[in-house]
């Protein structure tokens, strides 16, 4: 990104496990943020047993997330066999576009990067492959974005790194 001068594009994954909490009957209508995920990531951490077989795709979309997990449905898998193979899906998904464009340095940040069962699943599944970031001194949460993307504006207005500390870069 530092070589392709431009905005920095993101977009919410949440919403992605909203909808298929939903699907799987979980929650409807949330109370708090993240509501819909935690039932979700519940629900994986006990279909997490053994190999998951995966259905055949071709390029990983969010249609065809969507479509195997109603199918999913409709052919009586368990829900909790279904809602851990769509955490393996997305972290094939990940791989999937680091391969294609050549990135061996993964960062993962926001709120959904909270969800215990994404992190192991990408951890065993993509840590011999890519070195991967993960928070360690800021919130897991969504303010960990703007942090990174204060930070790469920073690099590219040619304030040295080296030269600022994070509080220095926090109150720019």
């Amino acid at each position: 990104m530092i070589d392709k001068p431009g905005p920095m594009n993101t977009s919410s994954m949440g919403r992605l496990f909203d909808a298929a909490a939903s699907l799987l009957g979980l929650c409807d209508k949330t109370s708090y943020e993240g509501e819909a995920a935690m039932y979700l990531e519940a629900l994986a951490s006990k279909g997490s047993h053994g190999d998951v077989p995966l259905p055949d795709h071709e390029p990983f979309s969010v249609v065809s997330l969507f479509s195997d997990l109603v199918d999913g449905i409709l052919q009586g898998v368990s829900h909790e066999l279904l809602a851990y193979r769509l955490h393996v899906r997305l972290v094939d998904w990940i791989h999937e576009v680091a391969n294609r464009e050549q990135i061996n340095n993964l960062a993962f940040s926001g709120g959904v990067f909270q969800n215990a069962v994404l992190v192991d699943i990408i951890k065993s599944r993509l840590g011999n492959k890519y070195t991967l970031y993960f928070h360690q001194q800021l919130s897991p949460n969504d303010e960990c974005i703007s942090f990174g993307q204060l930070a790469f504006d920073t690099i590219q207005m040619g304030i040295p790194e080296r030269l600022m500390t994070r509080r220095e870069l926090v109150t720019i």
